[in-house]
């Protein structure tokens, strides 16, 4: 699972992500990618599922970047634990999405099979998708 190999602090706050991105809305190493349509976070596992799919689909030709990563711990209490006494164990790392972000590229291959690899990615993710292409939104 991807995890940060040292992080400043243990616990974090709850990130959350209700904006539109300004800067990471365009593809910059891939010819095609995968869009977020709403905001939300997105755990190592999503990451994972999302990256083995692709590389599945792709038949390990062409190249694929994931362009997110998860920084962001998240504590949580365990069950049926009275209130108070400090915050809970981290428990995952999740990587907060704005809407609008690239969260996959992928280059080297037709169109057609980076197509249906971004469709079964979409699959495995919590947010709606939209695969886009460098020249625009393709269907």
């Amino acid at each position: 699972m991807l995890q940060p190999k040292r992080s400043r602090y243990r616990k974090h706050h709850k990130p959350v992500y209700r904006c539109v991105t300004k800067n990471t809305n365009q593809l910059r190493f891939g010819d095609y990618g995968i869009r977020a349509l709403s905001s939300g976070r997105l755990s190592a596992r999503h990451l994972e599922a999302l990256r083995r799919v692709c590389t599945r689909i792709c038949r390990r030709q062409g190249r694929i970047w994931v362009c997110v990563y998860p920084h962001w711990v998240l504590s949580r209490k365990s069950a049926e634990s009275r209130m108070g006494k400090g915050k809970g164990a981290p428990t995952l790392w999740v990587a907060p999405v704005p809407a609008g972000g690239i969260l996959l590229e992928i280059s080297g291959m037709s169109m057609d099979i980076a197509r249906a690899a971004a469709h079964c990615a979409s699959y495995k993710l919590p947010i709606p998708t939209q695969f886009i292409t460098r020249y625009g939104i393709a269907g």
